[in-house]
């Protein structure tokens, strides 16, 4: 918990280096299209979490077999959507960074903490570093929105951090392997 508050407090200093080139409408555009509809992540972030919920049969209300699966994923799939619209539209409105930039330093531990840390922090389109309010907000939002389809007895807020925090770690994860991207390409060839 220091090492975040510390993080947090070093990005609310703001040291500026200003980007090569800010990204445009239409970039932001294609990057939320990447994002929400043609990544991976989209179709991981609904259907192995829809699984996971029906294999613990999560919420008992839903039933078991294909339809119950299908309402699962659907629900997961929608909760997703939401969470990439609200991030890529409130990071357009905060005019910070969507898209996950490697770090350009050396070593292993320093890439890693980068990895880590680009979960919660960002750069604005002028190069400061800052909390990354539109995806924190956008998965936390998304969660809670999603609670709506589940039965009255849930709690937004306890679903909203419990969700939101699960997708967190997928992202925390997916940073990691952007990181680490040619290292790993290299060591598929290598094995072949």
């Amino acid at each position: 918990m220091k090492a975040l508050i510390v993080l947090l407090l070093a990005a609310s200093l703001g040291l500026a280096q200003p980007l090569a080139t800010a990204p445009t409408g239409a970039d932001r555009w294609r990057n939320y299209s990447r994002d929400a509809f043609l990544s991976p992540g989209a179709f991981f972030a609904s259907v192995i979490p829809g699984a996971n919920e029906h294999w613990s049969n999560r919420p008992p209300e839903y039933g078991q077999g294909w339809g119950a699966f299908g309402e699962r994923v659907g629900r997961r799939a929608a909760q997703y959507q939401v969470q990439m619209a609200l991030f890529h539209g409130s990071a357009a409105a905060l005019r910070t960074q969507t898209k996950y930039t490697p770090c350009e330093c050396g070593g292993g531990w320093r890439r890693t903490r980068h990895a880590l840390s680009r979960t919660f922090l960002t750069r604005t389109d002028g190069g400061a570093t800052v909390v990354n309010a539109p995806l924190l907000g956008g998965y936390l939002a998304g969660g809670m929105i999603a609670t709506s389809w589940y039965p009255e007895r849930y709690s937004p807020w306890r679903e909203g951090l419990r969700t939101g925090g699960a997708q967190l770690g997928g992202r925390t994860a997916l940073n990691l392997m952007r990181e680490f991207a040619p290292e790993l390409k290299r060591l598929v060839r290598w094995k072949r």
